[in-house]
């Protein structure tokens, strides 16, 4: 439906996601959507969730939220094919009726999807990559469908150069780097906080095995310190059990998903992740601008953009209890270096902060309507 209260001369930006339920790209997209929508643009928000999926991010009242409820497996690859193209369909109809100035769309799968449906229209549709390519590499069908796909966006929009090289040379496109905005807060002045955090979905990728195992160790030598671990998902009872057969219960705490998770980073001195995959670390760079000493493990080389190893944070190689167990140890005994690290680390801000981002995303704006003369 028109807001009727937005006037006729604003840009109408139409963004699509599959969801907007816990999850980085979900919390970029949110962040985006109220930054455009406080900037004076019109902005709708179209999920392929269900109406009853609401969102967990806080959005701004004048966003609208279309939920297309078009979620499901199916059980074969031609129903796959059926249920794609009546997404397709039902995503063509409700972007048409939105009129949009430009439409914008978050991770692999729905972004082919849009372009799909945007087959003929004469908006431009830009698409955000939130994953790297190289570390997750797509299902087959998916990975031909975005080299078919891709070429008709009007922008393509990576995380980091990494992103960047790996498109080039396989679409011949050169994609534009945003990063993810990351907000300034206040600083943390816990630093003497003998606990740990770490933060993220209970999934393979994440390796929080890994950080139980690691953190076993060093509970041995420093008994006062307490590990919190803030998410959910489908390895949550595993790594329960995990902890519950190192005799760690006393000590790690599974708070499953909260709101606020500022509050819980605002309570701790080291953050950990131990995470393999990711594209642009929202959970590291939010524990950075609190000023958090950072220990993260070599996911890709992306890592480097964000951590200069000893600088403003530790690096450690990926699945090595050892190394993410010494990394700890060196923090909880250096309270100095903590200090240290965690204040170089709150400079992240200055180099991904809402405004720097939102003026890198205008760029795009700008070149993708002149492009196609809006």
């Amino acid at each position: 439906m028109v807001d009727s209260n937005i006037p006729d001369t604003a840009r109408h930006i139409v963004m699509v996601i599959g969801s907007l339920q816990p999850g980085g790209a979900e919390k970029v997209a949110s962040s985006l959507a109220n930054a455009w929508s406080l900037r004076g643009d019109r902005v709708s928000i179209i999920t392929l969730a269900s109406a009853e999926v609401r969102p967990f991010y806080a959005l701004e009242p004048k966003i609208s939220l279309f939920p297309l409820d078009v979620v499901g497996k199916s059980a074969n690859v031609v129903a796959a094919a059926a249920a794609n193209l009546g997404r397709i369909l039902r995503l063509r109809r409700i972007i048409k009726r939105s009129h949009p100035s430009v439409v914008v769309s978050f991770l692999t799968e729905t972004n082919v999807l849009s372009l799909l449906a945007s087959l003929g229209l004469s908006f431009p549709v830009i698409v955000s990559e939130h994953t790297d390519p190289v570390i997750y590499p797509l299902l087959s069908m998916w990975k031909r469908l975005r080299r078919h796909t891709y070429v008709r966006a009007a922008e393509i929009v990576v995380l980091n150069t990494h992103m960047q090289q790996y498109f080039t040379e396989h679409l011949q496109r050169r994609p534009v780097v945003i990063p993810n905005p990351i907000s300034r807060v206040p600083r943390n002045e816990t630093t003497a906080a003998q606990r740990i955090v770490a933060m993220g979905r209970f999934s393979r990728e994440k390796c929080f095995d890994v950080l139980v195992r690691a953190f076993h160790r060093v509970v041995a030598n420093h008994p006062r310190w307490s590990l919190i671990i803030i998410g959910d998902g489908e390895l949550r009872t595993d790594i329960t059990e995990l902890v519950d057969r190192l005799g760690l219960t006393e000590r790690v705490t599974l708070t499953g998903i909260v709101r606020e998770p500022e509050y819980e980073l605002r309570q701790s001195s080291i953050f950990i992740s131990t995470s393999i995959l990711e594209g642009f670390p929202m959970a590291i760079c939010e524990a950075m601008s609190h000023g958090l000493a950072v220990v993260a493990v070599e996911y890709g080389p992306g890592i480097h953009d964000i951590i200069d190893d000893g600088v403003n944070g530790i690096v450690v190689r990926a699945n090595s209890v050892d190394d993410v167990a010494a990394a700890l140890e060196q923090l909880i005994d250096n309270p100095d270096q903590r200090v240290r690290l965690g204040e170089n680390a709150r400079t992240i801000t200055d180099r991904y902060g809402i405004q720097r981002v939102m003026g890198m995303w205008e760029s795009v704006f700008q070149k993708a309507l002149e492009s196609s003369g809006g």
